[in-house]
């Protein structure tokens, strides 16, 4: 005697049920979807926009809320983005690990934000160890010895860029106007296992 049940499966489980029954069918019925696990993307470019206080002494300093870039791996590292003051245009710039406040710069260099009088971004004027001075529209971040940063994570070492354009100097409160970065974080692997009609005949 057959009977025709008609029940809700899902693909797999009708795929397994099929091997002992008699029968089997139905509507657009499929194994499922599937999604690999991604490594991730590591960031190379950071577009940071902010309003530097005119009125703030020389020496002083202003720390950008913590940001986030990736590592080779995929993985998140925060940073911090600091500005001090240090002539009446000018500010020395620095990227920092929040923990131990350790640079992400080559030792010994110094960047220096040069603004016009009408508060517009106008250089940055890179000093390197060796003494070279470069005139630079962003700010390359290479590590503490210049060979990649090392996050102490087991990631690969890694060098990423730092774009200012759109910073100003005016009176007015610190603040981060804008923080963008390309990249991606890594993903782990997905199965989606659809529910389809069938029908089962016993």
């Amino acid at each position: 005697m057959n009977r025709r049940i008609v029940r809700r499966y899902s693909a797999v489980a009708l795929s397994a049920l099929s091997a002992g029954c008699g029968g089997i069918s139905g509507s657009n019925i499929h194994s499922g979807t599937s999604q690999s696990a991604s490594p991730g993307s590591p960031t190379t470019n950071v577009d940071l926009n902010v309003t530097l206080n005119a009125a703030a002494p020389i020496g002083g300093s202003y720390t950008t809320p913590l940001e986030m870039v990736y590592d080779v791996n995929g993985g998140a590292q925060d940073v911090d983005f600091v500005f001090s003051r240090t002539g009446l245009n000018t500010w020395k710039f620095d990227v920092e690990k929040p923990i131990g406040n350790a640079t992400l710069l080559p030792q010994g260099q110094d960047v220096q934000l040069q603004f016009a009088t009408n508060g517009s971004l106008d250089n940055i004027k890179v000093t390197n160890p060796d003494g070279s001075v470069l005139n630079e529209n962003k700010v390359p971040v290479t590590g503490a010895n210049g060979d990649g940063i090392d996050w102490g994570s087991g990631a690969p070492h890694q060098t990423f860029t730092v774009r200012l354009k759109g910073s100003t100097q005016v009176s007015a409160p610190f603040k981060t106007v804008s923080f963008k970065k390309d990249g991606h974080a890594r993903t782990s692997a997905s199965v989606a296992v659809p529910m389809q009609s069938g029908s089962l005949s016993l």
